[in-house]
């Protein structure tokens, strides 16, 4: 969805994925903006803030 992977210390696979983004480059844009979406989501500020209060929140109970 947002990245691709190939197979380690294969030059094969290696120029097959450059060919193949290459012939298929609309689709590494597409899977650009869905990685930009999963960061912005995942790691924006509220996210990361709403992430820390959960564990406050946690450590805050286990010491009740």
């Amino acid at each position: 969805i947002s990245g691709w992977l190939i197979a380690p210390r294969s030059l094969d696979a290696l120029t097959g994925g450059i060919r193949y983004f290459l012939e298929n480059s609309a689709r590494f844009v597409e899977m650009t903006g869905a990685a930009r979406s999963r960061i912005e989501r995942k790691f924006s500020f509220q996210a990361r803030t709403s992430g820390q209060m959960e564990i406050y929140e946690m450590l805050a109970r286990d010491r009740a």
